[in-house]
């Protein structure tokens, strides 16, 4: 009986041993859950996180395609701006020179005309 009893003790305290040593090894349900709620929150974080940065992307697309079509419609305007720019130029030149032959011719049939009169220039 004895006997019986110290290996009852024995098997009971190794079954404590073993358990005990079990649980500083192996996580409890509540510390797995605790475990899944922890990767679930950074899940979720990150997730959000990433929501966020989909939408700030989504408005600089948006900012930016508009700035692109005001860009654009300048760059429209500027170029139209130009070509009249030149056209008034090129009509400045000819004036000029039309003008410049006109006096010219002008001046020449005077003093063939009136000899005697003198021009100031």
């Amino acid at each position: 009986m004895l006997k019986t009893r110290l290996t009852t003790i024995l098997a009971l305290s190794g079954i404590v041993l073993v358990g005990a040593g079990c649980a500083n090894n192996q996580p409890t349900t509540a510390d797995m859950m605790r475990d899944h709620a922890a990767a679930q929150g950074k899940e979720v974080a990150l997730k959000q996180d990433l929501a966020e940065d989909w939408e700030k992307g989504n408005k600089l697309i948006d900012s930016g395609e508009k700035r692109v079509e005001r860009a654009e419609k300048e760059i429209r305007q500027a170029e139209k701006d130009l070509r009249e720019a030149r056209k008034a130029l090129q009509k400045g030149e000819r004036e000029i020179e039309q003008g410049t032959k006109l006096r010219s011719r002008s001046e020449r049939k005077f003093r063939n005309a009136f000899p005697e009169s003198a021009l100031a220039g």
